[in-house]
């Protein structure tokens, strides 16, 4: 996974608590250094990436 172009360490990969069947959690740790504003989220799984238009808000 990576955040803004950076590696994002993930802590958590599994079901959500709560949530339907199928649905899963990611927890990551946001990489230090980035600028504020929407980071581009890539998730790596195998050979396939999610498209970059995907972000998350960095504070």
């Amino acid at each position: 996974m990576a955040i803004g172009g950076k590696p994002a360490q993930v802590t958590y990969a599994g079901a959500a608590p709560g949530g339907v069947a199928g649905f899963t959690q990611l927890n990551v740790v946001i990489p230090s250094g980035l600028t504020p504003g929407a980071q581009p989220l890539v998730l790596t799984v195998g050979t396939n990436m999610t498209p970059a238009s995907v972000t998350v808000w960095v504070k």
